[in-house]
């Protein structure tokens, strides 16, 4: 389940997934008063903080990004990924990824603040 814009989330599965990476990847957007598309003007995304931890074979990890298209008026975006992992026969396994993007009335949680 991943945050596919500002007001709407949908389940993907694998396929999914990178097909609607690709689609952003590939489709010019407006931004601003301009278009832009990712796969010409760029598309950075950094991890600025994360927090992990393992109780047996689950784990469960956040992580602040911030996300931008280079060029683009808008500023960059943050967001928060929750990951959960299982362990099988010694592998960490994917068992689910939501996100949600940080806005005024959704801050930063206090697990990623870096003013703790």
């Amino acid at each position: 389940m991943l945050r596919t814009s500002r007001t709407a989330m949908s389940v993907f599965s694998l396929d999914g997934f990178v097909k609607d990476f690709v689609d952003f990847y590939e489709r010019p957007m407006k931004v601003g008063d301009k278009a832009v598309t990712p796969k010409v003007d760029g598309f950075t995304e950094r991890v600025v903080q994360l927090k992990s931890w393992v109780f047996g074979d689950i784990a469960h990890i956040l992580v602040l990004y911030e996300a931008h298209i280079p060029g683009s008026s808008r500023p960059p975006q943050q967001g928060v990924d929750s990951w959960e992992l299982v362990r099988r026969e010694g592998r960490w396994w994917i068992a689910a990824v939501t996100n949600e993007i940080v806005t005024p009335d959704r801050p930063v949680p206090p697990e990623l603040r870096t003013e703790r």
